[in-house]
């Protein structure tokens, strides 16, 4: 038994670098729509670069639950020597287990140049625009 105990201690110890190496960090991004009836919503991305994993999802103003975003495409281009890469960034959206929507992100460095939400069952596309003066809450949640 002790054995089997001193055995355990070992594995325990030796796991705890490969624990504690993983950072999952957070960006969060506030967007509106523009006209009546406009809508708000934050995007969470959460990331592991050592593990390269990442998730998604946005919560819109006044929704009790969040919505979980999948990544369908990453696409990068260098614009200009010297600069950050352009990123278009797409993610399914999932909601009640099925696929209903997609968001399309443009952004070269911290700045975003474009938003769009495009839902799959009434074919309908909304532009949003970044909105970083409505980031509060520490840097983690939108304040509208």
């Amino acid at each position: 038994m002790k054995k089997y105990l001193a055995q355990l201690f070992v594995f325990s110890v030796m796991s705890l670098p490969v624990v504690a190496h993983c950072e999952v960090s957070e960006d969060v991004y506030c967007f509106d729509s523009s006209g009546m009836g406009s809508k708000n919503f934050g995007l969470h991305v959460l990331y592991d670069d050592a593990e390269k994993w990442s998730g998604a999802f946005v919560k819109y103003r006044g929704a009790k639950l969040a919505i979980t975003l999948v990544v369908k495409n990453e696409d990068d281009e260098e614009i200009s020597p010297g600069r950050p890469d352009q990123a278009i960034t797409t993610w399914y959206e999932v909601y009640g287990g099925r696929i209903t929507g997609e968001y399309e992100m443009m952004s070269q460095g911290a700045n975003i140049y474009s938003m769009t939400y495009k839902n799959y069952g009434a074919r309908k596309k909304v532009a949003f625009i970044f909105n970083p003066e409505a980031l509060g809450g520490g840097g983690k949640e939108c304040t509208w």
